[in-house]
């Protein structure tokens, strides 16, 4: 025990010769409240929070609204007034009348243009009984060395989040575009994307578009789309890297007659392919999942309708598998897929499954079902038994239910 209290001792008494960035990494990571704290320790560590390259704001129910707002500008006067650069800006603001309005458009003007910032993430909360619509400011996309730009509101809410048409793009170094319940326009967004093709993720979620032009992206490595509105065309070419795309929501209709025009030549790159809500009706999706996806190894399918009698899922490269059918809703499923590792199925009744009979099974597998409506765990046993009789599994396997 002796030397355990010696160590400790010693770590109270050189805690003021912790490595600046160290300090400031373990303060950045801490609620505001608790960062401040650490003022406390040493006179090493008051002067690492007063010029911490990470600002996040975030409201807290020790403070009420002015004195948040006091937070706010006095914290950003003091590293304007003593010219201290910061790396990383964080805002969540609810606006719910024009004193707020102004005070977050105020906050984003002075803060996204700077050339230090790299980091830039708004949460902005509207009041739909008081406030229709807020519109950022032009220079939102201003900053030459932004990498990472997030701009999301709160769900469930009627105003709307706006980006300005009129908004410059001068980000020419972004690499992560995050935007959710945003509303912009195709053109803005396609400025941005034609503009910032160093571009490495994009995420989009609960947007109003119906078109998506993601080309000439050759460092773009995951991409994620979700609509509110029908989807009408997805356009993703020039993508070489590209090794994760999710579509989801009810907005994306896959089915021969109204199937978002995709371009598919150039999608091989991609190794993770994720269908989140989406609907399908016939099998224009499962052709584009064989013809397109060569080299595919995890291909979840989460459906909110499905018209479809067989699910063939054909991919010999595939190691993981993810169905999950719609409530009341059983087809029969066929899999070719030879080096399967892990499977997952939720729906309301057990599959009428069918494994090619020339597929090797794997020495070991996992399975994991799902069946919200069962009634006992000897009917959850005898699943499995069906299951892996339908697998051709050895005695060997692992499973959840």
């Amino acid at each position: 025990m002796e030397p355990v209290k010696r160590i400790r001792r010693q770590q109270c008494t050189n805690i003021q010769d912790v490595p600046k960035d160290l300090i400031q990494h373990i303060q950045s990571l801490l609620p505001l409240e608790e960062a401040a704290r650490t003022c406390v320790l040493s006179k090493s560590w008051l002067h690492a929070w007063s010029t911490i390259p990470t600002l996040r704001f975030h409201p807290s129910s020790k403070l009420n609204e002015t004195n948040y707002i006091k937070l706010i500008n006095r914290t950003l006067r003091r590293y304007r007034r003593h010219n201290i650069p910061f790396v990383t800006f964080g805002l969540d603001f609810d606006v719910h009348d024009l004193k707020t309005v102004y005070r977050a458009h105020n906050w984003v003007r002075k803060v996204a243009s700077m050339r230090c910032l790299k980091e830039l993430y708004l949460c902005i909360s509207l009041d739909d009984r008081r406030i229709a619509s807020y519109t950022f400011p032009d220079d939102l996309f201003s900053g030459e060395n932004l990498n990472t730009i997030s701009v999301k509101s709160e769900p469930d809410v009627k105003s709307i989040l706006c980006i300005s048409s009129d908004t410059v793009i001068k980000c020419v170094n972004l690499r992560v575009l995050k935007l959710c319940r945003v509303n912009i326009g195709a053109e803005v967004l396609d400025s941005v994307l034609s503009t910032c093709n160093l571009l490495e993720k994009i995420h989009l979620y609960d947007l109003k578009l119906r078109t998506f032009k993601v080309k000439n992206l050759r460092n773009l490595h995951s991409l994620k789309i979700k609509s509110i509105t029908q989807t009408d065309s997805l356009e993703v070419y020039q993508v070489p890297n590209l090794h994760k795309l999710t579509l989801g929501g009810s907005s994306f209709v896959f089915s021969n007659s109204t199937l978002p025009s995709f371009n598919t030549d150039l999608l091989g790159s991609v190794t993770t392919l994720i269908l989140d809500g989406v609907s399908i009706m016939d099998d224009a999706v499962l052709n584009i999942i064989k013809s397109s996806f060569p080299f595919l190894l995890y291909l979840s399918l989460r459906m909110k309708r499905c018209n479809l009698k067989v699910l063939d899922i054909t991919c010999p490269s595939l190691k993981r598998l993810i169905i999950e059918l719609p409530k009341k809703k059983q087809i029969e499923i066929q899999i070719y897929a030879p080096k399967l590792l892990y499977f997952l199925y939720s729906g309301e009744a057990m599959p009428s499954l069918f494994i090619n009979p020339t597929t090797t099974p794997p020495p070991q597998i996992e399975l994991e079902l799902t069946f919200p409506h069962l009634k006992s765990i000897d009917d959850g046993h005898s699943i499995f038994l069906k299951l892996k009789e339908a697998l051709n599994i050895p005695s060997k396997f692992n499973n959840r239910l």
